[in-house]
């Protein structure tokens, strides 16, 4: 028996809206273990120690003050406001003012770290594709 698929489309795709996808790891958050996330990622007052990845073209991992990341990140852009022990791979990195990372940095776009941040970390700028 098979069954017949009606194809259902809200108003806002139909307009061409796309809803973005924005996760939230707030206080009080210990996570141990490997990490796959769609969309905007915003992580505060969480520890986290392993891997996190984002495989969207758009995505931002936001990791605010009172955060504590140990292993890896991979994200399209990143913005640390928080603490960073390990290594990010990321096109596009912001270091905010209480940001603190050790470790290493791979990205493409750039790399920026706003005055009071702290950085112990090796830093590789990779070709841009063409």
């Amino acid at each position: 028996m098979s069954k017949k698929r009606e194809n259902h489309t809200t108003d806002e795709e139909s307009k061409g809206y796309v809803e973005e996808s924005i996760n939230y790891l707030g206080p009080g958050n210990i996570i141990d273990g490997k990490i796959v996330l769609k969309g905007r990622t915003i992580v505060e007052g969480s520890v986290i120690k392993g891997k996190i990845y984002s495989t969207e073209k758009d995505s931002e991992l936001v990791i605010g003050p009172g955060s504590e990341i140990t292993g890896e990140i991979k994200s399209e852009s990143i913005i640390l406001n928080g603490t960073m022990d390990g290594k990010i791979s990321s096109r596009k990195v912001l270091i905010q003012g209480n940001g603190v990372l050790v470790g290493e940095v791979i990205t493409n776009r750039g790399l920026e770290v706003e005055v009071g941040a702290k950085m112990s970390a090796t830093v590789r700028m990779k070709k841009k594709k063409q």
